[in-house]
């Protein structure tokens, strides 16, 4: 049961980097940053109720992957209240 789990989870994640490769959208970015915060929510849970020490590298990456995919869609937040477009994304409005 665990390989069925695993196997269907991958499958999500191939197929989540192939939209984000092909159609690069701000959307995209935000529903990927907020799931990259659930899943640090998750692994820092485990690590509170005694999940192996292995697991802080791997919340190390995913809070700084997390933080890089942000920073873009915060910039250009601040950059168009000031009344000024600083989105470089490919198919943005």
């Amino acid at each position: 049961m665990l390989t069925l789990f695993a196997s269907l989870m991958g499958s999500l994640v191939v197929v989540w980097a192939l939209l984000r490769l092909l159609r690069p959208l701000p959307v995209h970015g935000r529903y990927d940053s907020a799931a990259r915060l659930l899943f640090a929510g998750w692994q820092a849970w485990a690590l509170a109720h005694g999940a192996t020490g292995l697991l802080w590298g791997f919340l190390a990456v995913e809070v700084a992957f997390g933080a890089a995919q942000l920073w873009p869609l915060v910039a250009d937040r601040t950059a168009a209240a000031r009344g000024r477009r600083n989105c470089r994304w490919r198919g943005a409005e």
